[in-house]
């Protein structure tokens, strides 16, 4: 049982944003009768060169009170609407599609409308071999370049629409810590020596800044895991038979459009592929590799001639994809990277540590901080459904025909998940269903729902033109009435 009723403290160990995204959470369940502190060291520095996120992150600026142009101002943030994948297919200079957060057009989403479990307007673009980027209102914006002003303004005219953010990561963590502190949460500059454990609970932390007590923790000391990791020695699962990438070096360009792009790039390189986020300042970017097939100056050689120009890493990465077995250990929370992470691929770090908090955050005010040795089970259990989810979804970006270098090869010859595998049996004769995506839930979210799974199942093949084109045919008399309408409605745009 983890009884934190009668807490007085609670230390985040780690900045960044994981780090005073936790301590914000810690502020928001626990009140203002506990301590929050948060340790970190200006020596120890973070990771990228620029961020993303997904819709998800709109959710954590309203549970913590955060206006969004002040947001916005302060992180050198633009409007992000989805992923445009160039590449990943069969590496032709015209193999592109993109994934949009949006369903709506007008007033009607592909969501709207469901029969039998799946939902027939998308099913007709696929079975007429259109993109379902073909729908979303947004995909015009996309199209011309338009500017931040415009879409800020279409989106608040148009409040279902889904969008989410690129921005400067060092800015977030310094406009976090500012929110934090705003909120009572304390910072202590220092470097962590020695966890001090005492019948399997952490009792406290030896540091360059003295010793530190608290009744619980939060490890979000990054690939470093100090205290879940290395102090109470919870089990790593690794995903490296399955994601082959391990490495990444982080660079940024100035800006080359008019208007900052309205989408994360990812560009499929020779043995891996590379983000392009564009901020209000300059595009933040980054080559994510496999050391197996290339090293540091084959990437800086390939880099050098996709670009025209000498790159200079601000970062240099290395990695190993999985999650721990358990993220909640005794007194002890592990978030963002200390917890799991994988590439960075559909921005999934930020997002997961997001759900993830506020999943525990819900937990701990839902049983007045007394939470049960079952509930802990069943958190824990959650978490790594949703790391599984990660995983699934990754794994059907790399399910590619692509065979032009080793790479490519061999990520497609990767192993895949029985999960997966047996996913895809499914898509080869229907859609995704609410059903198959059940079992990746944490705290009652799914983070990428059908649309993102029918987006890229068909974009890459997993979910074939006559998949879709079967269901259809079940329709009755009155659905296939109403398709007709809406398809030559679709046709016309």
């Amino acid at each position: 049982m983890l009884d934190l009723a009668n807490a007085k403290r609670v230390v985040v160990v780690g900045g960044g944003t994981a780090g005073w995204f936790a301590a914000l959470e810690m502020r928001h369940a626990f009140g203002p009768q506990v301590e929050v502190t948060l340790i970190e060291s200006e020596q120890i520095g973070i990771i990228g060169a620029g961020e993303g996120s997904i819709p998800n992150f709109n959710l954590a600026l309203q549970r913590y009170g955060i206006d969004r142009e002040r947001f916005m101002a302060a992180t050198q943030s633009t409007v992000k609407l989805g992923v445009r994948f160039d590449g990943w297919r069969t590496g032709a200079a015209d193999d592109r599609y993109h994934h949009l957060f949006s369903t709506v057009r007008g007033d009607t989403s592909l969501l709207d409308w469901a029969e039998q479990g799946f939902y027939p307007l998308s099913s007709w673009l696929m079975s007429e071999g259109l993109p379902l980027e073909r729908y979303p209102a947004v995909q015009a914006l996309v199209e011309r370049g338009a500017s931040q002003q415009e879409v800020l303004a279409w989106l608040d005219m148009h409040p279902r629409e889904a969008y989410a953010y690129h921005f400067d990561a060092r800015a977030l963590a310094r406009f976090l810590r500012g929110e934090a502190e705003a909120r009572g949460v304390k910072r202590i500059e220092g470097r962590v020596k020695q966890v001090v454990m005492d019948a399997g609970r952490v009792t406290a932390l030896e540091s360059d800044a003295g010793r530190l007590e608290a009744d619980f923790w939060v490890d979000a000391s990054g690939l470093a895991r100090v205290i879940a990791g290395k102090a109470l020695g919870v089990p790593w699962e690794s995903f490296a038979q399955n994601l082959l990438l391990d490495a990444a070096l982080p660079f940024m360009l100035p800006h080359r459009d008019a208007h900052p792009p309205l989408l994360t790039m990812s560009h499929a390189m020779k043995s891996g592929w590379m983000w392009v986020i564009p901020t209000q300042g300059r595009l933040g970017c980054g080559y994510v590799y496999s050391t197996a097939h290339i090293d540091e100056a084959g990437v800086l050689a390939e880099l050098r001639a996709h670009w025209g120009c000498e790159i200079e890493p601000v970062n240099r990465l290395r990695f190993g994809a999985g999650r721990l077995a358990r993220c909640l250990e005794s007194n002890v929370l592990a978030v963002g990277l200390a917890a799991g992470f994988v590439e960075p691929l559909e921005a999934t770090s930020i997002a997961h540590t997001l759900y993830q908090l506020s999943f525990f955050g819900n937990l701990v005010q839902d049983t007045h901080h007394v939470v049960a040795e079952s509930s802990i089970a069943q958190f824990n259990r959650e978490v790594s459904n949703a790391w599984d989810g990660i995983l699934d979804f990754l794994l059907m970006h790399y399910d590619t025909v692509r065979s032009d270098t080793a790479f490519w090869r061999d990520a497609a010859a990767a192993a895949q998940t029985p999960r997966y595998r047996d996913l895809k049996r499914a898509f080869a004769t229907r859609t995704p269903r609410l059903a198959d995506l059940v079992p990746y839930q944490m705290g009652g979210t799914i983070m990428f729902g059908i649309p993102s799974w029918e987006t890229v199942g068909f974009a890459m093949g997993a979910i074939p033109r006559d998949a879709a084109a079967r269901q259809l045919r079940g329709l009755s008399a009155g659905a296939q009435l109403r398709l007709h309408a809406a398809a030559e409605s679709l046709r016309a745009a």
